[in-house]
Order: C-alpha cells, then sequence, then structure tokens
C-alpha cells in the first residue's frame, strides 16, 4: 500500500516523481484539465515540506490549473504544504466498528454514525482555522468482506457472500454524517 511506502532512495525517487509529474502537468495543460492531484496516500512522504513546496513551485510554471493532494482519512492532518495547494482530498474509509468485535453483534445506525462524528468535529475544526479546501476523494465501505472494521481492507480470497446491506449501512452513515457538512467543510473552487 503507498501509504506505507518510503523510498530507501529518496533523493533519486524524488527527483523521478517531480520528472513525472512536470510531463503530467504539461499533459494537464494541453488537455485543459482544471484539477490536478500531485499525490495520494504518500503518507510517509507527507511531513516533507520543503520537496512537497518545491514541486508545486515547478507544476504552478507549466500549469495553471488547480492542485490538489489526496491523502488517507488518518492522516490528512499532516499534510504540511497544504496552504499551496487549491484543495485537499480526503479518501473516507473510516471504521465504523471496533476490531474484532463479534460480528454476530448488531450494530445500531446510531452507533455506526457516533463513529463518524469525531472525524466530522476534526475536520470542522481544521477547517476554522485553515482557508484550503476538503473534499472526500474516495469513499469505500465492502459488500463482500467481514465487518466495517477495516473498509479498505480487500481481502483476495474469492468469496460467494456478498453483504450489500453492509455496505448500504456504510454509505448511508457517511451521507448521513458528512452530507450535510458540505459547506462546513468546504468547497472546491478551481
Amino acid at each position: 500500500w503507498r501509504g506505507e511506502y518510503s523510498p530507501t532512495a529518496l533523493d533519486c525517487w524524488w527527483r523521478d516523481y517531480c520528472v513525472w509529474m512536470r510531463d503530467l502537468a504539461q499533459v494537464c495543460t494541453r488537455a485543459r484539465v482544471s484539477l490536478l492531484f500531485i499525490g495520494s496516500e504518500l503518507t510517509s512522504l507527507q511531513n516533507r515540506t520543503a520537496l512537497w513546496t518545491s514541486l508545486i513551485d515547478q507544476l504552478r510554471i507549466v500549469y495553471s490549473g488547480g492542485l490538489g493532494y489526496s491523502s488517507n482519512w488518518d492522516s490528512w492532518q499532516t499534510i504540511s504544504f497544504h496552504e499551496k495547494l487549491n484543495l485537499v482530498g480526503i479518501n473516507g474509509y473510516f471504521p465504523l466498528i471496533e476490531r474484532n468485535v463479534p460480528t454476530n453483534r448488531a450494530h445500531s445506525q446510531t452507533e455506526y454514525e457516533a463513529r463518524l462524528l469525531p472525524h466530522l468535529s476534526a475536520l470542522n475544526m481544521w477547517k476554522q482555522s485553515h482557508q484550503t479546501p476538503m473534499i472526500f476523494t474516495e469513499v469505500g465501505y465492502p459488500a463482500n468482506d467481514p465487518d466495517l472494521s477495516r473498509p479498505w481492507y480487500h481481502s483476495d480470497k474469492p468469496t460467494t457472500k456478498t453483504k450489500a446491506d453492509q455496505q448500504f449501512v456504510g454509505f448511508r452513515s457517511f451521507m448521513n454524517v458528512f452530507g450535510q457538512a458540505g459547506p462546513q467543510i468546504g468547497r472546491a473552487h478551481v
């Protein structure tokens, strides 16, 4: 998973990454793309402010559209270069139950939504002191995995049982909590 990726030869890797991003930015300019995400879930690199700031400055020379970065749900607060961006994206795979809770225990819609409220609160607090708009760039809940404790997890084992009701409950919980919060979290104007 790219969130755990940590280049062993960072200087070499970063140089290649910058070349690739500049090439992508030029393609986006020619295609009149209005928003380019410069990275996604590169958690181990999110605290490298100087590297990201330099890359953003280089991209702004060849690309006039908006620049964004998409972070994992549990590390969005470590994006140290967000002020240089037009947008921060969050990949919202928020757990809805505690791990290792017996799967035969029934959970209520209220319990699922209560697990999301601290995340909503954190996003609203962040927005009060920062200008960079935020959006959800990904949201997911499984229809065929054991439970909603790790919605990002997918099993490589083939499964015949689909739990569409589980997936529905996950998305409904997300929308009930965050769907009304759009103006509080922010809207991107690129």
